[in-house]
């Protein structure tokens, strides 16, 4: 049909749609699921490592924490619920105690339950005095994030000089890398939120800073695991070389030892490094005191005797114990 020449052009304006910037909840969600299959990993090696079981429990605990915290942050809306807002952050902070705990654990340090207590309890009732609305938001924020760095950074400055004594200080700098990361990262978002108190930071809005925080807890997670395995590993080969070099009822070297420390001394004789002098002991009439009282006894007089041998070592000397009652020094 023709169009009459007097007819108006009708134009229907059609607005171009913005593009619409990735909802982060199915991203927490994700990374929140990884942080509970690392722990469930943990709880289950748990069963295995009786020694370390209270430590690694509390490994368990920190994932476990970190990702419930995480999966109820990924279900925040507008209407703003308890446990989606305070039950996140009270598990955050909560997340952070249990990672300290597990350390002091495995490190056997002094347990400070009270410490821990005006932590979690003062916290916990300012989340809760806050609530989870949006006027108290930068409030609730800066709290999580700035008593997550002061426990974090606390743990590092208990647990590293003990650490440090027993794996080295290359080592235990090298694994205390993601706590420091995780100190840092805490710190540095107190910081942003102090800077901009108009605009709460919530984990859950879609921004370039919530992006790179979950990158960070996505990688954390990783090496967390391999921190704590790496502590775990470095333990059990320090036991093993141990136990291949000294003898478990007296401490003293055992017969392998002694003779590879017997061969370095003898090759720094021979260059010419001067002599040195062998000592042979052994106690006569042993037997006698294992008849009269039984090897427990004969057990108690051996370890006595290898403790008056170490009193009376030099820095550079050692002893032996190269067999039943028989012992030797250099």
């Amino acid at each position: 049909m023709a169009r009459s020449a007097g007819a108006r052009r009708l134009r229907i304006h059609v607005p171009m749609a913005s593009p619409l910037l990735p909802d982060l909840s199915s991203a927490v969600w994700a990374v929140g699921v990884q942080f509970l299959l690392y722990a469930a990993g943990w709880a289950l090696c748990s069963l295995l490592l009786r020694e370390n079981r209270r430590a690694v429990l509390y490994w368990s605990l920190f994932m476990a924490l970190v990702g419930a915290g995480l999966l109820l942050a990924s279900t925040r809306d507008a209407q703003r619920g308890w446990w989606a807002f305070v039950g996140a952050d009270l598990a955050f902070v909560g997340a952070y105690v249990s990672l300290r705990r597990g350390l002091e654990h495995f490190l056997s340090l002094p347990r400070r339950p009270l410490e821990h207590a005006l932590t979690l309890l003062p916290f916990g009732a300012a989340m809760l005095a806050l609530g989870p609305g949006v006027e108290h938001a930068p409030w609730r924020v800066t709290l999580t994030y700035g008593i997550g760095a002061i426990v974090v950074v606390r743990m590092l400055w208990v647990t590293v000089p003990r650490g440090s004594a027993e794996f080295g200080g290359r080592l235990m700098a090298l694994l205390a890398v993601p706590a420091v990361l995780l100190g840092a990262m805490l710190a540095l978002r107190t910081v942003q939120q102090l800077a901009d108190p108009s605009h709460a930071l919530e984990m859950h809005l879609t921004n370039a800073g919530n992006r790179s925080l979950l990158l960070s807890y996505l990688v954390g997670a990783a090496l967390f695991s391999f921190s704590f395995m790496a502590l775990l590993v470095a333990r059990l080969v320090d036991r093993l070389r141990r136990l291949s070099l000294e003898d478990p009822l007296t401490g003293l070297l055992n017969r392998r030892a002694f003779d590879a420390e017997l061969q370095r001394e003898w090759q720094r004789a021979l260059r010419g490094r001067g002599a040195f002098a062998l000592l042979a002991l052994d106690l006569d009439h042993f037997k006698r005191v294992n008849d009269a009282h039984g090897h427990a006894g004969g057990d108690h007089v051996l370890r006595e005797v290898a403790s008056r041998l170490r009193t009376t070592l030099r820095v550079t000397d050692v002893a032996a114990r190269t067999g039943g009652e028989e012992f030797v020094g250099i």
